[in-house]
């Protein structure tokens, strides 16, 4: 089994002799194995035509962590296939980063949810889902006040509250809902991600 400080030093040792990720400024943050959380600051020969970020910068952001974590293990890997959502502009000056929520992911999955002060639905959200994640090993409910995180609110389009995204382990958005779900849909969303 691979240990904190072997994963830590795999992925320093990869990113010494990798030139593309020190020329997009990328620094690790965390890594353990089989995860790793990397962020960037966006400059300004990075945007495109729209003065946004350039896409493949971002997905190189993505690509980068995702090598790290794959790798973390001592184990050499290679993606065959990614894809990636752009859900806000990214601008000059932003820094990117795998991890903004301020706690930790579940094992399996996570349950992200925006929620505002004087949201009815948000206490009922709130609700199920903490009773779908203390009822499911390794599913984690995160909430996040979607007042005081304006910049990931808008990083992640999120247009009303409550908004809830499912993260897979990885902390990748496998889908988002609206509103107050029921435990059902909970359970029909996470079907594919803790099977």
């Amino acid at each position: 089994m691979t240990t904190d400080a072997q994963a830590k030093a795999v992925v320093e040792g990869m990113l010494a002799r990798d030139r593309f990720s020190a020329w997009l400024g990328l620094e690790l943050v965390s890594v353990a194995p089989g995860a790793c959380t990397c962020r960037m600051t966006v400059r300004d020969e990075m945007v495109n035509g729209f003065g946004v970020s350039h896409g493949g910068i971002v997905f190189s952001l993505a690509d980068s962590a995702f090598a790290f974590a794959c790798n973390s293990t001592g184990f050499v890997t290679v993606s065959i296939e990614n894809s990636i959502r752009y859900p806000a502009a990214i601008f000059p000056g932003d820094v990117l980063t795998a991890v903004d929520l301020g706690a930790a992911l579940g094992a399996r999955a996570t349950l992200v949810q925006f929620s505002s002060a004087f949201c009815a639905p948000c206490r009922a959200a709130r609700d199920t889902l903490g009773r779908v994640a203390a009822d499911l090993d390794g599913v984690a409910h995160v909430e996040v006040d979607a007042e005081e995180h304006l910049d990931l609110v808008r990083r992640l389009a999120i247009l009303r509250t409550p908004t809830t995204l499912v993260l897979d382990a990885s902390g990748r958005e496998i889908t988002r809902a609206t509103g107050a779900p029921r435990p059902a849909q909970v359970l029909a969303a996470l079907d594919g991600v803790v099977a």
